[in-house]
Formats: structure tokens, sequence, C-alpha cells
């Protein structure tokens, strides 16, 4: 039987005749398909966009609460005080020294507030575009997602609670000052997070690294973030979050305790992940959340805070789920994350046409090995293994050769 001078394989055995050239022929290219993990993710992500605008809206009330409250420094005392866990008040503040504190309380929520969006500013679009992340969520994202859980976790735990009777007490805050509102909301979401998460979580890990003689940057002691969250931060952790549940008892009732415990947790794990700055602006953010209704008596900011709190409520539905399975996860030591039906499919998307090779068709399914489309089309590079020709029919999930007939 003569063989062709062009031919690379025998047509009788398959035998290769010469050393293949270089190859330039186009291959398939398998990407995954946007999964629903992929649609939450970008869903998220345009939660925390709207979230950003009301942020940027409190933050100017903040502000402008300097014009409110200064005025009423001179003739009221305030308190710094520390939970052991019971509250227990240390310094009095007054006059010149409220006015300068709260100063400082706008100061470090503002600063907080552009820090995030500046460590922001390059994942976050890719996060509205939902993109890759080559260097994890932005910290914008985490507050974002993190604000939407508790936020959808205390809605369906005071929704069960009125289902079963109970009202739980709760401070009147229709009826306080604006001014004190103002700063109150300030005081809780900066002095409450240094006393829980600095004093319960960062002290304790310098103690505890210096005896072991561990070397860590020390600022991430007193302002958090760029930890690991290992055996001993996770107790600081629960250990803070109590601390933080506990202080709450003074103006609420038992029932505030375990929406304040998750609070805690998610806080906490800002502060060992993120920094400081994070638990804060998360804590503004969820204190300051009706205050623009207190400020201003437009029906129509009231409806739209109310319709942003809805979705927000129902968005945080899935990052309560989400978190959850995580922590379960970690706590168990099995990767429970993700689920089956959320895992992204792997998609054949691309494959250029060039007269000699079969293709596999744009948007076939793969499931552990290539899948072309039933009919002949060019581009992956075929080659039979007994023959070396380079055109293939599919049926039945299997190639067949064009010339020689047998089954690749």
């Amino acid at each position: 039987m003569s063989v062709p001078a062009e031919a690379d394989f025998c047509p009788h055995c398959g035998y290769r005749l010469r050393s293949p050239p270089p190859s330039t022929r186009p291959g398939v290219v398998i990407q995954h398909r946007q999964s629903l993990l992929d649609v939450a993710r970008g869903i998220g992500a345009y939660s925390t966009l709207v979230l950003l605008i009301l942020l940027i809206v409190n933050i100017l009330i903040l502000i402008w609460s300097l014009d409110v409250v200064l005025p009423e420094t001179a003739d009221y005392k305030i308190y710094l005080f520390i939970i052991t866990p019971w509250i227990v008040n240390l310094v009095e503040l007054g006059g010149i020294s409220f006015a300068i504190y709260h100063l400082f309380l706008v100061a470090a929520i503002t600063a907080s507030f552009f820090w995030i969006v500046w460590k922001s500013r390059l994942s976050f679009p890719r996060e509205l575009r939902i993109a890759p992340l080559p260097t994890g969520h932005s910290p914008l994202y985490l507050v974002g997602t993190m604000f939407f859980t508790l936020l959808s976790f205390n809605f369906i735990y005071y929704l069960a609670l009125g289902a079963i009777g109970i009202t739980p007490t709760s401070p009147d805050y229709g009826s306080t000052e604006l001014w004190k509102l103002l700063y109150s909301f300030a005081n809780a979401s900066v002095w409450e997070e240094i006393i829980t998460r600095v004093l319960f979580i960062g002290v304790p890990l310098l103690l505890f690294d210096a005896l072991r003689r561990n070397r860590m940057r020390w600022k991430s002691y007193f302002l958090g973030g760029g930890m690991t969250l290992g055996g001993k931060e996770a107790a600081l952790l629960v250990l803070s979050s109590c601390m933080f549940a506990a202080a709450h008892l003074t103006n609420w009732d038992l029932f505030k305790v375990p929406p304040a415990f998750i609070a805690g947790l998610a806080l906490g794990y800002l502060f060992i992940k993120v920094g400081l700055h994070a638990a804060i602006l998360l804590h503004f953010g969820f204190d300051y959340l009706s205050v623009p209704i207190y400020v201003s008596d437009s029906l129509l900011i009231s409806l739209l805070i109310g319709f942003a709190m809805l979705a927000w409520i129902v968005v945080g539905a899935f990052y309560f789920y989400y978190y959850t399975v995580r922590t379960i996860g970690y706590a168990t030591g099995r990767a429970l994350w993700p689920p089956g039906f959320l895992k992204p499919k792997p998609l054949l998307v691309y494959a250029a046409r060039e007269p000699g090779y079969a293709t596999i068709a744009k948007g076939a399914e793969v499931s552990g090995s290539p899948r072309p489309a039933p009919y002949e089309q060019s581009g992956f590079g075929f080659t039979c293994r007994y023959c070396g020709h380079n055109e293939a029919r599919y049926k039945d999930g299997v190639l067949y050769c064009m010339r020689c007939g047998r089954q690749n």
C-alpha cells in the first residue's frame, strides 16, 4: 500500500511518519457560565452601591451634626465607659472636652469611610462587572454584605418574636432630641468598637503573641486587619461578641442579646480581617440607617429608605445563608461552600473555524471531557489516532473519523 509523500501518519496503522510541526491551530477555550453564585455576587455588589449612596448622605449628616451637637456640649455631660460585662463609667466629659470628643467621633467615622472607599477603588468596580477577583472581595463589598446579613437577621428575628406575641423593650428614639441621636449613634459606632474589638481581641492577642514572642505589626493589634482567623482569634471573637451583647442589656432587654451577639461576630470578623475602620463603618451604617428620616420630614426620603431596606432584607437572606454555611464549615473543618447547586458548570465558549478541522459548537455544555455539538464544525484540532485524518463526525457523545470510520 503506497503512502502519500505529504502524509504524517500511515493510513493503515496510524504510525506517525514524521515529527509534527508546531501547531498554530486554535484550541477550544473552556470557561464557566455565570452561575447562581455569580448572579448573587452581582446583586450584592449593586446593592452595596446603593448602600454607598446612603452612606455618603449619612456622612454629610454626620459632618452637619457638628453645627447641631457642639452648641449643646457646654451644658451636657457624657461618660466614657468600659464593659466588664457591666457598664463601668471611667471618664466624665463636658464642655470643651465633650466638644473635642465629638470632633474625634466625626473624624474617625469620616476617615473610616474614605479609607474603605480608597481600598476598594480597584476591586469594587470588578465586582460590579462580575469579573474574576484575583485579590478577593473589596472591603466595601464585605461591609455591605455584612450589613445586609444583619438587617435580614434582625427583620426575621423580630418578626418571629412578634408572631408569638413578644414585644421587646427598646429605647424611645422618636422622642429623643435630634442632637442626642446624632451624637449617641456616632459614639456607639466608634467607642463601642474600641472597647469591644480592640480591648477584647487586639490587646489579648498582643499579650499572647508577646509571651510567645511571635512577630506581628503592632498597629494590627489596635487597628485590626491582616490577621489569620485561628483558634485563639476565634475564641476572642466569641468573647468580644458576648461582651458586646451584654452591654446592650442596659437600655434594652434579654431579647436584644441574640441580634447583638450576631452583630458582634460580624463586627469582630471585620476587625480581624479588614480592620477597625471596617467595623466602625458597618456599625455606623447600621445605627445611622434611619437618621435621614429623623432629619427630614420628606415622605419621599422615607419611601426610598423603606424600599431600599426591603430589597436589602431579601439580599441579606442569601448572605445570611452564605455566612452561616461558611461559619459552620470553619467550625467543622469541612468545605461546605459553595454547595453543589451553586457551582458553575463548564462551558465551551470559543473555537475558530478553519477548513479541515472539526469544531465544538459555541455554547455546548461539558462535563468531565469536552462534548462537541451534534454536527460537524471546525476548530479544536481533531486528529484520528488510527489514520491521522483531521475530520470527524459527532454521534452519541463519540467522535468518528470521517476517513477510516473508527471511534476516537
